[in-house]
């Protein structure tokens, strides 16, 4: 299943997440807002998960390093690299 990133205006994305979340679909989902948030240079993203009916404590956790991850692109780091290393640091890409 597809989770798009969708930009609502300018720097602003929402990601809704609909359906089951397995951990394939929550590194995908963390891999696309993330280049979501590079090419739009978004400052402002909303994470609806409204539509996902459970999780367990592995793909809740998964979400939060998601947060974190996103949390270190929308930073005003002045270099690229520097935004990488941090969402590296901050998120277990296994």
């Amino acid at each position: 299943m597809s989770t798009p990133v969708l930009q609502v205006r300018e720097r602003l994305l929402i990601l809704p997440i609909i359906g089951v979340i397995d951990p394939q679909r929550a590194r995908q989902l963390t891999e696309q807002l993330l280049r979501g948030i590079r090419t739009n240079r978004a400052k402002v993203v909303v994470i609806d998960i409204t539509g996902v009916a459970a999780m367990d404590a592995t793909v809740a956790n998964h979400l939060v390093q998601t947060v974190e991850a996103s949390r270190c692109w929308v930073l005003p780091l002045s270099s690229r690299a520097c935004r990488r290393r941090c969402a590296n640091a901050r998120y277990d890409w296994s």
